[in-house]
């Protein structure tokens, strides 16, 4: 159990499931809470810079190799350009066998993961199989998964989903657009509502079982914000009349973005106390209420300069009442977080 606690970034809501799932002692429930509310240390900010560095050191590192084939691709025969790529993998792979759950370990994994990617991709320029640039990431996606599945390492499962979401839209663009056009179809939005929201649904359910890997809270907030961001755009083309839609779909379309508000609101409201996704939910409301009101004041109304600034004190009005709301949460959620009590450990 201590090793757990050290290796994951506990927040208040991981803290609460795990002290419910392990059915901890009260002692134990009270440290781990009091660890949660504790501002961070100088230790802890030590242990955060460790691995952003290391991360982003190694994200530049991997974007020097893919550089520097584009470099001296003219300068490299076929064998070179493919036997590099294919030692930088296996070191990678042999770096992160020998260095484990370490932190070294770990980047090395992320990296030959990521470097199967130029090494399709060179394989492709090199031959010129003829394949699309979606079946590049599918590809990809594909050759990778059994390694993210047995690193459970979140970060790698976010790179997974980066990839697929790559290669719909590469797929929507390229494949699709003859008779769903790009940026414009309902259904295929709702796909890519679709490709996010069931990660995120399931992230979100074993997490609450108590998965330690899990625990993190960032993984299902960017997929709440990529579901919420295909949603929003979705709803904008229907108001500004560019979507190719049948009635279905825009009943649809509305039907998801009253889910993903309810699932904010309630869900993350009530049971999870997360504001960030309370507050995503606000904000895509107020983007979507925003190109509703413009639409109405200079397509409908044919307002001028006047409208805009009425538009302005709109968008004031919204990020006012919606500021003065998320403070007003924040403090409900202060007001109920886990209390200690000697005979039932962490309540709410």
């Amino acid at each position: 159990m201590s090793k757990e606690l050290h290796n994951q970034a506990f927040d208040l809501h991981a803290a609460r499931t795990l002290a419910t799932v392990k059915q901890l002692p009260p002692q134990v429930a009270e440290a781990l809470v009091a660890a949660v509310l504790a501002p961070p240390r100088p230790r802890d900010w030590q242990s955060f810079l460790s691995w952003f560095l290391a991360f982003a050191g190694a994200a530049l590192a991997l974007s020097g190799v893919i550089f520097f084939f584009a470099y001296n691709w003219a300068n490299l025969g076929r064998f070179a350009k493919l036997g590099l790529l294919e030692f930088a993998i296996m070191a990678a792979t042999l770096g992160a066998w020998k260095f484990g759950d370490r932190l070294s370990g770990r980047i090395s994994l992320m990296a030959s993961v990521i470097l199967v990617g130029p090494l399709l991709a060179v394989y492709g320029q090199t031959y010129q199989t003829g394949s699309d640039p979606f079946e590049l990431f599918l590809g990809w996606l594909l050759l990778t998964l059994p390694w993210v599945a047995l690193a459970r390492m979140p970060v790698l499962w976010i790179v997974s989903l980066t990839l697929l979401n790559t290669a719909y839209l590469l797929y929507w663009g390229q494949v699709l657009d003859g008779r769903y056009n790009f940026g414009e179809s309902v259904p295929a939005y709702l796909v890519l509502v679709l490709i996010n929201f069931v990660p995120c649904a399931v992230w979100e359910l074993l997490n609450r079982r108590g998965i330690a890997w899990l625990m993190p809270r960032w993984p299902p907030r960017l997929m709440a914000v990529a579901c919420c961001t295909a949603i929003v755009a979705c709803l904008i083309v229907m108001i500004v009349g560019e979507a190719e839609e049948t009635a279905g779909h825009g009943v649809l379309a509305v039907l998801a973005g009253l889910i993903a508000v309810g699932a904010s609101v309630i869900y993350y409201r009530v049971v999870l106390h997360d504001l960030f996704m309370v507050a995503l939910a606000a904000a895509s409301v107020m983007t979507v209420l925003t190109v509703g009101f413009g639409r109405i004041l200079f397509a409908d109304i044919g307002a001028d300069t006047g409208g805009a600034f009425v538009l302005g004190f709109f968008v004031v009005a919204q990020v006012a009442g919606a500021a003065s709301w998320l403070r007003w949460e924040a403090r409900r959620m202060n007001r109920t977080t886990p209390s200690i009590t000697p005979e039932r450990g962490v309540t709410s």
